[in-house]
């Protein structure tokens, strides 16, 4: 081996060659590296400059107080049902005896508007409360309660176009109006024109609308499915696994989307 380095030393043309070649390769090996790196560089500014578009293009449901119209839209349900089990752990869905009982029953009237700059193809309103809190059609309460089935959402299948409004009336067991303390009680999941999905935090009780962000279509058909929550009352520790992860996962978006919000408040300030 010393003979073979020692040969190449004394060999000047040899060395040069070699030293090319070397120089080639690490040349080619280094420009290969950088272009990746330009290339994901590029490519992320792509998809920041996109995600961009999308936001300042979305939809926006905003609660419309000037408006007096008298039809309604959509009338849902919102109440609360209880999980018990046998001593076999057999689950069994229970709601209160007058919660059929549409004397007994109180509701409000919100009237929201798209103020965004998308038309909204499909809207879908949700409860957040899968453990305990149905949405549904007020017309379809008695077969659900009958059932002993559960339900989450109501789809109003309807464009929502720039500058429209709909009423939406919500019925309640009276002296049981249903919501959270930490959290929505329900949420308005909608795809946009441009097929982008998103969602805003909706506190019906407090007539207040969180601003949307932007959520994926695994995400919306999570929301809206029962599947999930019947799998989880027949295992009940499923619920810590599934909504522990979903709830940070879910915090971590909404605290990403506001400090992309305000990047670009800042930005367009500046």
């Amino acid at each position: 081996m010393k003979s073979l380095f020692d040969y190449i030393d004394g060999n000047s043309f040899l060395t040069t060659i070699i030293g090319i070649i070397v120089g080639w390769i690490l040349n080619f090996i280094s420009t290969m590296y950088f272009d990746k790196k330009n290339e994901r560089r590029r490519k992320k500014e792509l998809e920041r400059i996109e995600k961009q578009k999308r936001f300042e293009n979305k939809p926006e449901l905003q609660i419309d107080k000037n408006n007096s119209d008298n039809n309604i839209n959509m009338e849902i349900f919102i109440g609360t049902f209880k999980v018990e089990y046998s001593k076999e752990k057999e689950y069994k869905i229970n709601y209160s005896q007058n919660i059929k009982n549409k004397k007994n029953h109180c509701y409000k009237d919100i009237i929201i508007k798209n103020i965004g700059k998308s038309d909204i193809e499909c809207l879908d309103i949700v409860s957040t409360n899968k453990k305990g809190l149905i949405l549904c059609d007020y017309n379809s309460l008695n077969d659900l309660v009958d059932n002993k089935l559960i339900c989450y959402d109501y789809c109003y299948d309807k464009k929502i176009r720039v500058g429209e409004s709909i009423k939406i009336r919500i019925y309640y067991e009276y002296n049981k109006q249903p919501h959270l303390m930490w959290s929505s009680t329900l949420a308005f999941l909608f795809e946009d024109q441009n097929h982008n999905y998103w969602e805003q935090p909706f506190f019906y009780e407090k007539d207040n609308i969180y601003a949307p962000y932007e959520i994926s279509y695994k995400e919306l058909k999570k929301a809206v499915t029962t599947d999930d929550a019947y799998e989880c009352f027949e295992h009940p520790w499923l619920w810590w696994k599934k909504y522990n992860i979903i709830l940070k996962l879910k915090s971590r978006i909404f605290m990403t989307y506001y400090i992309f919000y305000f990047k670009l408040r800042l930005l367009k300030k500046t």
